[in-house]
């Protein structure tokens, strides 16, 4: 696991797993998380055109590691913001399709998105002060759920209660970054490396990031 300050780092470890999967895949599905917490690697990447050099776009997939149930076009949602942020940007550059971002819309049933989204070859995490990923909770019930893809959270411990999350299970994913941004993670982050806390304590321990972006500072 490699832990970097740069969003440089991170494109470069993006770049070389899409070039990994296309050589064996005919379609690489990308994972991505809501909230701001990769603004500043969408800037980045926005501003950097020849990340996608080499790459055949138009075999990539983008869905949701977790949504808020919250109504389609709520500025809440985390496919309202992505699409805005990332993928209309890259579509306005002639670089995607906006048909390849999946998302099921309006739906809050889990076994929808089990049905539609894609199996994530590489995914993007995020982790909260409480050490959360995705919308999975510290000691929150969802955390024992090990038979499906994606599940229904109820209850979450801050709004809005009621989400949809890739289990424990669903976010065993090939590579995954994840990133602690903000000086609120710090304490989230040290958890998260030191091997006496466990996964209950800290959700973010599920994941076995190759890459963690450390802008705690």
């Amino acid at each position: 696991m490699k832990i970097t300050h740069s969003y440089e780092d991170v494109s470069t470890w993006f770049q070389m797993n899409l070039r990994h999967m296309m050589e064996i895949t005919s379609e690489v599905n990308i994972g991505l998380p809501g909230g701001s917490s990769l603004d500043g690697w969408y800037g980045y990447v926005l501003s950097h055109p020849e990340i996608w050099r080499g790459i055949d776009v138009t075999r990539l997939r983008f869905g949701l590691v977790d949504e808020r149930c919250l109504p389609r076009g709520h500025k809440e949602r985390n496919d309202t913001h992505i699409f805005e942020s990332f993928i209309w940007p890259l579509v306005e550059m002639w670089i995607l399709q906006p048909s390849q971002f999946i998302t099921p819309g309006d739906t809050v049933e889990a076994e929808k998105y089990e049905n539609e989204m894609p199996f994530f070859d590489i995914a993007f995490f995020w982790m909260g002060p409480d050490g959360h990923v995705a919308s999975l909770f510290p000691h929150h019930p969802g955390l024992d759920i090990q038979w499906c893809r994606y599940i229904n959270v109820s209850h979450a411990p801050k709004p809005p209660e009621n989400r949809i999350s890739l289990s424990a299970a669903g976010v065993q994913i090939p590579f995954v970054c994840l990133f602690a941004v903000g000086e609120s993670k710090k304490e989230a982050l040290a958890n998260f490396l030191d091997d006496s806390v466990d996964a209950v304590d800290c959700p973010a321990k599920l994941l076995k990031p190759e890459i963690v972006l450390n802008l705690t500072n």
